[in-house]
């Protein structure tokens, strides 16, 4: 009988409620963040190091870059996430000057596309100056993405804002797991905690998560 009662229990996955406090809005700031920042690392990290396949396709990367610098500056964005800003780069003027490179590099290029960095060229072809035109063309150029370098010190900030975006959600998420779970839970503990209490076994295809609302 305990046998088949605990099979039971494994089987049926807990219901899912939300839940006011006010250090959970500031958690899941935090969790926002560090999720932009994680795209941008992901983007950067395939631009250095693509695989094989993908070749050199200007479309994946230009993409790839486009969603690296939104990633990374809309984190910076005054607003619900206002609570990072360039003060964290207060040891690193370095980190600092390229936080401002891409900044300007998104608002110029990205925002307000029509730069130095898009140029678009028409001309005509002729026997030489004076002659006349006996054809139009185009040139065009866009900036699709920087060189590695530039991609590499890009990374370097992203990933030293990541840890400082770890470090802080792991902090909140501790202090509102022992508030709301209990004394001595951790963010970890409780997220692995809530993970198994709304997984069920399923007959057929095993243990399985509920769909979310």
């Amino acid at each position: 009988m305990g046998e088949g009662n605990g099979t039971n229990k494994r089987a049926q996955a807990m219901q899912v409620y939300g839940f006011n406090h006010p250090l959970k809005k500031q958690l899941e700031d935090a969790i926002g963040l560090q999720q932009d920042m994680e795209r941008a690392q992901s983007c950067l990290q395939l631009l250095i190091g693509p695989p094989p396949m993908l070749g050199g396709a200007g479309l994946f990367v230009t993409a790839l870059y486009t969603q690296a610098l939104v990633s990374y500056v809309r984190c910076f964005a005054k607003g619900r996430r206002g609570f990072l800003n360039r003060d964290i780069f207060g040891g690193r003027p370095d980190l600092a000057t390229r936080h401002e490179k891409a900044k300007g590099t998104r608002d110029r290029h990205i925002a307000h596309s029509v730069d130095e960095h898009e140029h678009v060229n028409v001309l005509v072809a002729a026997e030489h100056e004076h002659a006349a035109a006996v054809g139009l063309g185009v040139r065009s150029w866009f900036f699709t993405s920087d060189d590695v370098e530039g991609l590499s010190e890009l990374l370097e900030l992203v990933q030293y804002v990541l840890q400082h975006l770890n470090e802080k959600v792991e902090c909140l998420g501790n202090e509102l797991a022992e508030l709301i779970v209990g004394p001595g839970t951790t963010w970890r503990s409780a997220n692995e905690s809530f993970v198994e209490a709304v997984s069920y076994v399923d007959p057929v295809y095993g243990p399985t998560k509920p769909a979310s609302g």
